[in-house]
């Protein structure tokens, strides 16, 4: 073979060894940051930025969550950060994702999900369309997942949780021999519940509705709350406040609780600090979450506290009486009572619906039972919803879409007046 024929034949060779060749190492994952709350039409700030191995300039795309990709942005020096803006049409819960590219054609990885709650409408729901039926037990705790397709309701005197789906309100699963089963909630991702027991927190695969593991190591539990990320735990059983890895089961932190009396637990959205309430004495105590150390205590303000909610942007807690018709306002930060509300009814018990501009007090005089409806704007109210025959037990959808109340022999499904 001559050299010629030689040259032509390891030519394409060496233009393929050079095109890899250029390849550069692909960019570090995105930091990827947004609002966790948006309305229909609201434009949501998010902010990216990713670090290039080489130095090479980055550029960014976005998985908007409803099957919708964004272009590529412009080129920006790697590492600097990127801010784009991105609205929604229908509510739901949307995951957005980041992926960064260099200049050598190099792709990241996806980035972690952002997950935006997309709610449907700024008003509350009032209108009862649908009702489940229970044939026996109390309803002690609802509560829907983040993804808002399951609803998990948890019967106290009958140990058993019922899974329900919200496409059709129809019973999808039972969990049974559930020791006492009282507090629910889940993790961001919606992969997982975690019920509370007397003596455990039994931990739920939501793809099954099945029991995969359990956290022991305390007794007579009244509430638990899990930090953003969904690795720490926080259980608040007797006078204690415990912190958990849900990996591991080991207690990473412990200190003593506000009280004998403990009864409610608040997790800050902001990931900061955990709110673990005495009921007896109104004695609140904010709880690092990084490592279950106390941040300070304070007073709810008002003569027996009985029930606790966060407000708007939370910024504020809200504190019901189980000793007179009061509602009081703390800033959540300081723990300094700002405004004390004397109310016409005694408030049983006190929700946050999503996004917390409006909370739902509920009250029970007699033969009436309604909802009073907070502004926590401007700490007015904003409106009643009436009621029959209801426990005052809330969970509402995390889109606003709608929300549920237990009643005499059933669970009411809360919806918006049709236009």
């Amino acid at each position: 073979m001559n050299r010629l024929k030689q040259a032509a034949l390891l030519l394409p060779v060496l233009v393929l060894l050079a095109a890899v060749g250029c390849r550069s190492p692909k960019p570090g994952d995105p930091v990827f940051a947004g609002p966790g709350w948006a309305d229909v039409g609201e434009e949501c700030e998010f902010v990216v930025s990713a670090t290039d191995p080489d130095g090479d300039d980055v550029c960014f795309r976005f998985d908007w969550g409803n099957g919708d990709t964004s272009d590529w942005t412009v080129f920006v020096l790697s590492g600097v950060q990127v801010t784009v803006r991105h609205f929604w049409l229908e509510p739901g819960s949307y995951e957005v994702r980041a992926q960064a590219e260099d200049g050598t054609g190099s792709v990241s990885s996806w980035s972690d999900a952002v997950r935006v709650n997309v709610l449907a409408a700024p008003g509350y729901p009032t209108v009862v369309v649908d009702t489940v039926e229970l044939e026996d037990g109390e309803v002690r705790r609802m509560c829907v997942s983040p993804d808002g397709r399951w609803l998990y309701v948890s019967l106290w005197e009958c140990d058993t949780v019922l899974v329900f789906s919200t496409s059709d309100n129809s019973l999808a699963a039972t969990i049974g021999q559930v020791d006492s089963p009282s507090d629910i909630l889940f993790s961001p991702d919606a992969g997982r519940a975690y019920l509370l027991c007397y003596s455990a927190v039994l931990v739920v695969e939501t793809g099954s509705h099945t029991v995969v593991d359990s956290i022991t190591g305390f007794w007579d539990a009244e509430a638990i709350g899990l930090s953003c990320d969904g690795q720490g735990l926080f259980i608040l059983a007797y006078d204690s406040i415990y912190r958990v890895d849900v990996t591991t089961h080991a207690v990473t932190g412990k200190c003593a609780g506000p009280g004998y009396y403990s009864g409610q637990l608040l997790v800050h959205p902001g990931g900061e600090l955990v709110y673990a309430m005495d009921t007896e004495n109104g004695r609140v105590r904010a709880v690092r979450v990084s490592d279950c150390s106390v941040a300070f205590d304070f007073s709810a303000g008002i003569p027996a506290a009985y029930d606790m909610a966060l407000g708007r942007e939370a910024s504020r807690l809200y504190f019901t009486s189980g000793a007179a018709p009061y509602l009081s306002s703390v800033v959540a930060a300081t723990g300094v009572v700002d405004e004390l509300m004397p109310m016409d009814d005694w408030i049983e018990s006190i929700v946050a619906l999503p996004r917390a501009r409006h909370l739902f007090l509920f009250t029970e005089e007699y033969d009436h039972e309604h909802a009073l409806v907070m502004d926590t704007d401007n700490n007015s109210l904003a409106g009643t919803v009436d009621f029959e025959d209801i426990g005052g037990v809330f969970a509402f959808r995390p889109d606003g879409s709608g929300g549920y109340v237990d009643c005499w022999d059933g669970i009411l499904v809360l919806g918006f007046p049709e236009e």
